[in-house]
């Protein structure tokens, strides 16, 4: 009995090893499988993180283009129309300018038209005098004329008469 009872124990204490024994490797398998859960989790957030930071990196890169877009739109816009105002500015100017000289030309055709005209004027006033004291002349001298036709016709008459 004693034999039997230490071979008793023996097996009790060999399955209490034997017990602890696969406590302690379940224990190591479990602990393994958790680290590689732990390092799996791991891996997981570091990749979520750089997936994380590649999409918000696409999506700054893509709102920056867009940004920059606009602003080289805008840039544009305000270059065009700068021109177009430099544009409009210098055909404004082509416009006075032209209008300018226009009556500027048409002041100075008409001072020559009145310049023109009072020197016409004037040479038909010298002709008219001219005319006016040759006529003068004709008519004194046909009056001299006459009257002494007069004295003549007078004086043969009277001659002629006695």
């Amino acid at each position: 009995m004693r034999e039997a009872e230490k071979r008793r124990r023996e097996e009790a204490e060999r399955r209490s090893r034997e017990e602890r024994a696969a406590i302690a490797i379940q224990s190591i398998v479990r602990m393994c499988a958790a680290m590689r859960r732990v390092e799996l989790m791991v891996v997981e957030a570091q990749i979520a993180e750089y997936v994380a930071v590649f999409c918000q990196s696409a999506f700054r890169g893509v709102r920056g283009r867009r940004v920059a877009e606009r602003m080289r739109r805008r840039v544009e816009r305000r270059r065009m129309e700068e021109a177009a105002s430099l544009e409009i500015q210098r055909m404004e100017r082509g416009r006075v300018a032209r209008t300018v000289a226009l009556r500027r030309r048409k002041e100075r055709d008409a001072l020559r038209v009145r310049s023109v005209t009072r020197i016409q004027s004037w040479e038909r006033m010298r002709q008219c005098k001219r005319s006016y004291k040759s006529m003068l002349l004709m008519r004194d001298q046909e009056k001299r004329e006459e009257e002494a036709a007069t004295v003549i016709q007078c004086a043969y008459r009277g001659l002629r008469g006695r």
